[in-house]
């Protein structure tokens, strides 16, 4: 996949993250470059939202 198109995933992913769903997940390549390096972190940080929010929506549960 270009680079270009990697990029454009990467734009696309964000936007959907940007609506609050952040279980969408990006596919790293075989190439191990950059552009894998800054997926892998916008994978773990999605992940982690999405935790948080489970953990608060838990907790909030919990309350009422």
């Amino acid at each position: 996949m270009s680079k270009e198109k990697r990029l454009k995933k990467i734009a696309e992913a964000l936007a959907e993250m940007a609506a609050g769903r952040f279980y969408y997940h990006i596919e790293k390549s075989s190439k191990k470059d950059n552009i894998d390096a800054l997926i892998s972190g916008i994978n773990m940080m999605a992940e982690e939202i999405s935790e948080a929010l489970w953990d608060v929506t838990e907790d909030t549960q919990e309350i009422i």
